[in-house]
């Protein structure tokens, strides 16, 4: 009998402690509290004016949420598009909470423009930085932050070569891309390439060629097959290039003529005359005037 009320005891007293315990941490939790007073300021002197006014580059702006003073508590504003006509993640990006950690006084905060090569119109977007409503723990007014895109135009001359395909023969794919070729732009004069031309032999695919400030004149695009790893008789292998003037205009494909393509087995020695001419362009005062392969104009400016 003894043991038994030692027993109760014991377990009445482990219970106590248990709830004592537990009573100790709700208060604890209870009486945690935030500091009253603090308040909220964005800081946008780092890039200048705002609404600010950028063309299509690839740049980020940074601004500043500052506390008048610590928090016992993490403090988060949030961060909205509130208008615009352009687009998220196509055009711009931005960070959407920016978190304060408790016992700091600072955080912060970026968006980012992209820069891209497409004819576009002006476009705008409108971020809001804070809540008009109210944000926890501190007090404050949200900023509004306008950025306004130009269209990125250049007067070079961008072109690409690809000669991507694949084929099957007897049971075995042949790709195209295992293929070298290189491409080359020459005057009226039909300059050498490397003695007046320029190139575009990295032994990548595809092929790129940017042109700047040429002169009034037309130029002739040739291909050269600098590798043949196969040999599939007279199987041609037809090359391509497309023209994109940045923020001006992008062409679709020009196709080399069947009668200038290469057979799978040939190469080039690297001269104008063994060459196969894909097609020609003009500039006069930097316009450019594009023509497919058999010489009717394909765009123009």
């Amino acid at each position: 009998m003894k043991n038994i009320k030692i027993k109760i005891v014991a377990l009445f007293a482990a219970s106590m402690l248990i709830f004592s315990c537990t009573k100790d941490d709700n208060t604890g939790i209870s009486n945690f509290t935030v500091n009253s007073g603090i308040n909220y300021t964005v800081d946008t002197s780092s890039f200048g004016a705002n609404p600010t006014t950028t063309d299509e580059a690839d740049v980020t702006y940074t601004y500043t949420v500052n506390l008048s003073g610590m928090q016992t508590a993490d403090v988060i504003i949030p961060v909205s598009v509130i208008a615009g006509n352009a687009t998220e993640g196509v055009d711009f990006d931005y960070d959407n909470l920016i978190v304060i950690p408790a016992g700091t006084t600072s955080k912060d905060g970026t968006f980012t423009v992209y820069g891209d090569i497409l004819p576009e119109d002006t476009e705008t977007f409108t971020l809001q930085i804070g809540n008009p409503t109210g944000v926890a723990n501190v007090s404050g007014s949200p900023v509004e932050v306008t950025t306004t895109i130009t269209n990125f135009t250049s007067g070079d001359l961008m072109l690409e070569f690809a000669w991507d395909k694949e084929v099957d023969v007897a049971g075995t794919t042949y790709d195209f891309t295992d293929i070298d070729f290189d491409f080359y732009v020459v005057d009226a004069t039909f300059a050498t390439p490397g003695v007046g031309g320029t190139d575009a032999a990295t032994g990548a695919s595809p092929e790129h060629m940017t042109l700047t400030g040429l002169a009034d004149g037309t130029y002739y695009i040739f291909a050269d097959k600098y590798t043949a790893p196969w040999d599939l008789g007279s199987l041609k292998i037809p090359t391509r290039v497309s023209f994109t003037k940045p923020g001006i205009f992008i062409t679709g494909d020009v196709t080399q003529d069947p009668s200038y393509q290469f057979l799978s087995w040939q190469t080039s020695d690297g001269t104008v005359g063994t060459m196969g001419y894909v097609t020609s362009f003009e500039v006069i005062g930097g316009v450019y005037t594009i023509y497919d392969a058999v010489g009717n104009v394909f765009y123009q400016e």
